[in-house]
């Protein structure tokens, strides 16, 4: 499927330069898709609905103000995300993984100094004294996934994928403490961003995804999450295609 991805992003690029309103209309789906993502997969009930008026500036009444700020948190971390991109950080180093921490959550990372169970995975993470050495594991088996490296199934690695495996990756180190969660997805998002890709959903709910998760942590499979984000790429490029020939006509 990844063939029909390169085919469908190479045809929206030949679309290019879009509208200004068709431009804003892109903006603003891509912050409501990834927003949305991001509180379901914590938890949150929220509607994409809601999310979408929140984004506007609305004050939704019976979303609590806690819910309206971590909202917007997320969607300010998009902005920041899109700075890095533009000064072309590489995450696949320790200097790039922190530089994300500071950009998305205004502070200074440090390791994790104590061994937590992340009882949603019934998981114990590498000791911390070990942390260093599991990151720069982590940075050298995603580097050796290139786009176009052959793996051992004789398939072809590609930017999806390697950003899929950067996100379980954290997690499986769990580095800093319950903020890792959420630094995992916006590494995710990250790449997938340098790589071109669109802004998407995450197609699964909570329990979905800890299950994609646990998966990965016992068996480091990660095809599961991989075929539901491929999906969600391919199917946002194929609605994006649909709304920008329309807005030709």
């Amino acid at each position: 499927m990844y063939g029909e991805i390169r085919r469908k992003m190479a045809l929206l690029k030949s679309k290019e330069p879009y509208g200004e309103r068709l431009c804003a209309f892109f903006r603003e789906t891509d912050r409501a898709d990834w927003v949305f993502s991001c509180l379901r997969l914590s938890g949150s009930a929220l509607t994409r609905e809601s999310v979408q008026k929140i984004l506007r500036g609305e004050i939704v009444a019976d979303v609590a103000l806690s819910d309206h700020l971590k909202l917007h948190a997320y969607a300010q971390a998009m902005n920041k995300l899109e700075n890095m991109k533009e000064m072309r950080y590489d995450l696949l180093c320790s200097s790039g993984i922190r530089a994300l921490y500071r950009a998305v959550f205004e502070e200074e990372p440090h390791y994790r100094r104590r061994d937590p169970v992340i009882l949603q995975w019934d998981y114990l993470p590498p000791h911390f004294s070990d942390l260093e050495t599991e990151m720069n594991g982590l940075y050298g088996r995603v580097a050796q996934w290139e786009d176009g490296a052959q793996l051992p199934d004789g398939t072809q690695a590609n930017s999806l994928l390697r950003a899929c495996l950067l996100h379980m990756g954290l997690l499986e180190a769990y580095p800093f403490e319950e903020k890792t969660e959420d630094l995992a997805r916006y590494a995710l998002l990250y790449e997938m961003m340098c790589a071109g890709l669109p802004v998407t959903v995450i197609p699964m709910s909570e329990q979905e995804y800890n299950v994609c998760v646990m998966n990965f942590l016992r068996s480091r499979d990660i095809l599961p999450f991989y075929r539901v984000m491929e999906r969600a790429v391919y199917n946002k490029l194929e609605t994006m295609l649909q709304i920008a020939a329309e807005d030709e006509i």
